[in-house]
């Protein structure tokens, strides 16, 4: 089983195009050339782009928190 993932591999599975932009805990990856182990992933979500984000076309974002722990209560 392949425990690794180019960006390019998540993309084209989830319908996007090889070359969109892949986010880690909501912080872009800067390099199209890491790949992402598949054992860190918590949750992957679709981003759709909004006047609140700004973003130009759907992006991944990747979970390694799961969701109790991913937002600081006040």
């Amino acid at each position: 089983m392949n425990t690794i993932k180019t960006q390019a591999e998540l993309n084209t599975f989830f319908g996007l195009e090889k070359t969109s932009d892949i986010y880690v805990d909501g912080y872009l990856v800067d390099s199209k050339a890491y790949k992402i182990s598949l054992a860190g992933i918590s949750d992957i979500e679709l981003i759709y782009p909004n006047t609140e984000n700004k973003l130009s076309s759907t992006v991944l974002n990747i979970w390694t928190l799961p969701l109790e722990k991913r937002y600081r209560s006040n």
